[in-house]
């Protein structure tokens, strides 16, 4: 009786366990969710005002960052596309990135008191009063 009274309690246990991880990994991915989606709106609502301004350098110039970010992530956690409706979208959208990516600046130029080489050696002294 004493041995079905702790078993019932050791998977009564078990049960709670696994409900609470359960619990806390759907509000981690929601917690996530809810930020991208948070962030999409906030991008797509600035672009919205940008356009309404009539700056459509600018919104373009927006989209085309965001792109390359949605292009080398999709890049990165699935790979190239290819063979599917969406593999001709996603080459077109690379190109975009692709062009993107050159145009932009290093990040070595825009810190002029860096050397560009990588086998230099930088030391900091302290002026002598």
């Amino acid at each position: 009786m004493k041995a079905n009274v702790i078993l019932t309690i050791v998977i009564l246990l078990a049960v709670v366990a696994v409900s609470y991880e359960i619990g806390r990994r759907k509000g981690v991915q929601t917690a996530i969710v809810k930020g991208d989606a948070q962030f999409r709106i906030a991008v797509f609502h600035g672009l919205y005002l940008t356009a309404q301004r009539g700056d459509l350098a600018s919104v373009q110039s927006n989209l085309a960052i965001f792109l390359l970010g949605e292009v080398r992530a999709y890049q990165y956690r699935f790979g190239q596309e290819t063979g599917t409706n969406f593999g001709e979208r996603f080459a077109e959208a690379k190109q975009i990135a692709d062009r993107v990516e050159r145009q932009l600046i290093p990040l070595s130029s825009v810190l002029t008191n860096v050397p560009h080489s990588p086998n230099v050696k930088i030391t900091i002294e302290q002026e002598k009063k």
